[in-house]
């Protein structure tokens, strides 16, 4: 609980210090133990978040997978995304309780509100505690099957919050934070020291290539210093940009070789729709290398090449792709959006976002068949991953290697602990021939059922 901040001040704020202007009458200390109620907010606003001591924030817009959101989770802001018509209720300077959970927000809380939200926060703290008890404990099912559970983060930050829940490997590093909040584009040794920071602290680390979507942009210096680079989703993002900047993609490319000198290293190549995508990559990939070893400078030459499978087309031709790479992650944020032509930026579409529609776990299925047939690891790292409700569904249709946020990582162990595997499978399989919603939930809860 916090009072409100004028919405028009943060605004203010993030522009003079987008701007580059030190000289603002808006401190951070301005901005502490406050709650924004904003139309929106980009990644690069919420980014910013993490400096001001801000509480937690409310939009009228946006979805629950979106960067955004996803954003929000990775720093442990409490938010809620796509809170129609909020302005018309709350007041600057009213206090307000955001229950990110829940997705509730109450304005001018009673006393009884108060004392409801106090005892939450005091139980959620002990239940906490009781989780980080299971950190040191494998990932392992109780009749014996060995998972591998891994993390994503955003920031070299968030490694002390992976190491709070005993995480060691991390699955997904999104590396856009490097580019936001700026004009001018990260060099390769920026992108080095970033890696380094978080190799010196986990193994493997799978490094994403730069993949700016529908919802995070990047300023274009080539033009007015206001105007940005926007990537609509079916449009110029992930690959798609790297392989026409070359400039931007090869110094994240030569930094990502070197970091793999310094440790396990991973590097992952998003939004992959075709072969001749990857082929591009690979050709480039191969001019770096034989540069760096005309100036002397180490890598390692077996590094690991993978791919992402969010787009229908991959997933569908995964069998296809799949020998030619060296492993494969799920992303079911954007696999889902562009599979049932639902932007999940969209809240009037966010009906649709269903997980568990037979489209979806019929792609997943598809994946995962393809890849043990070919004799390649494949993970998941999108947000289905960390939905407690699915983790035994997943595991049910042969997922292995999830690849969470801290924050869901000790209670998606939790599950995988007290799950018995054997009864999964024909629960799982029978999930993808059924039509009906009611059924599909009937069924999760079945699978769900402990006994």
């Amino acid at each position: 609980m916090a009072s409100v901040w004028r919405r028009v001040s943060f605004c203010l704020c993030i522009q003079r210090i987008l701007g580059g202007d030190q000289d603002t009458s808006l401190e951070p200390a301005d901005l502490s133990n406050a709650i924004i109620i904003a139309d929106d907010l980009s990644p690069a606003d919420t980014v910013l978040m993490q400096h001001h001591g801000i509480l937690a924030f409310a939009t009228e817009y946006g979805g629950s997978t979106s960067h955004t959101a996803i954003l929000a989770r990775s720093l442990g802001i409490p938010a809620i995304v796509g809170l129609q018509r909020v302005h018309s209720y709350i007041q600057a300077d009213d206090t307000v309780i955001v229950d990110g959970s829940e997705g509730i927000i109450l304005a001018e809380p009673d006393e009884r509100s108060l004392r409801y939200y106090q005892r939450r926060q005091s139980e959620e703290k002990r239940y906490r505690s009781a989780l980080s008890k299971i950190k040191a404990l494998p990932s392992l099912t109780r009749d014996g099957t060995s998972i591998s559970l891994q993390a994503n983060i955003e920031f070299p930050e968030d490694l002390k919050a992976v190491k709070r829940v005993g995480g060691k490997e991390i699955g997904l590093y999104r590396t856009e934070f490097l580019f936001m909040n700026r004009y001018q584009p990260p060099d390769e040794e920026e992108h080095l020291e970033a890696y380094r920071r978080v190799i010196q602290e986990a193994a493997p680390v799978t490094i994403r290539t730069l993949d700016l979507g529908a919802d995070k942009q990047i300023v274009d210096n080539r033009q007015h210093k206001d105007s940005f680079i926007t990537n609509p989703a079916l449009s110029l993002r992930g690959i798609r940009l790297c392989l026409k900047e070359q400039n931007l993609f090869k110094a994240q490319l030569r930094a990502i070789l070197r970091a793999s000198a310094l440790g396990e290293v991973r590097m992952m190549i998003p939004m992959v729709s075709d072969q001749s995508e990857i082929m591009q990559v690979y050709k480039i990939i191969e001019q770096l290398k034989k540069e760096l070893r005309q100036q002397s400078i180490k890598f390692d030459p077996s590094m690991p090449i993978g791919v992402m499978v969010e787009v229908p087309a991959m997933a569908i031709c995964s069998d296809l792709i799949a020998p030619h790479v060296d492993f494969l992650s799920i992303g079911t944020n954007d696999l889902i959006q562009y599979s049932l032509a639902a932007d999940r930026n969209d809240q009037s579409v966010n009906y649709l976002y269903n997980p568990l529609h037979p489209a979806i776990l019929r792609l997943i299925k598809m994946s995962l068949d393809a890849a043990t047939q070919a004799g390649k690891p494949i993970s998941m790292c999108g947000e289905m991953a960390n939905d407690k409700r699915y983790v035994r569904l997943l595991l049910g249709l042969g997922l292995r290697t999830f690849s969470v946020n801290p924050e869901s990582y000790l209670e998606v162990k939790q599950i995988i602990n007290k799950t018995d595997m054997s009864r999964l499978a024909p629960l799982a399989v029978r999930m993808l021939d059924m039509t009906s919603q009611a059924e599909r939930a009937e069924l999760l809860e079945a699978i769900n059922y402990e006994n």
